[in-house]
């Protein structure tokens, strides 16, 4: 998915997991920390969707062992408002939201 695309998730298609995804700090004005726990190894994206609905921002596909971890968000880029942050681990969804102002 490019930037710009808009996100339209199927019922069923990703289901939902419980995974823990916070930022700090939220709101951020220059840059934020998301943590994200998972329960087991996989593959994980995440992406950025703004309040229309649109990916804004998507990492890699990347395979990451189970556990605690971080990644850096820099707000370049992006406008102040309201956004969502998808983490997709082995095609189940958790998502956050976090303010940039």
């Amino acid at each position: 998915t490019t930037a710009g695309d808009a996100v339209s998730v199927e019922e069923g298609e990703l289901a939902s997991v419980d995974l823990v995804v916070t930022s700090r700090p939220n709101p951020f004005s220059a840059n934020t920390t998301l943590e994200y726990s998972l329960p087991a190894p996989g593959s994980v994206i995440v992406r950025i969707v703004n309040a229309q609905g649109n990916v804004v921002r998507t990492t890699n596909t990347f395979y990451q062992a189970d556990g605690r971890h971080e990644l850096a968000i820099d707000r370049a880029g992006l406008s102040a408002g309201t956004y969502f942050v998808q983490v997709v681990w082995n095609g189940k969804m958790s998502s956050h939201s976090m303010v940039i102002q």
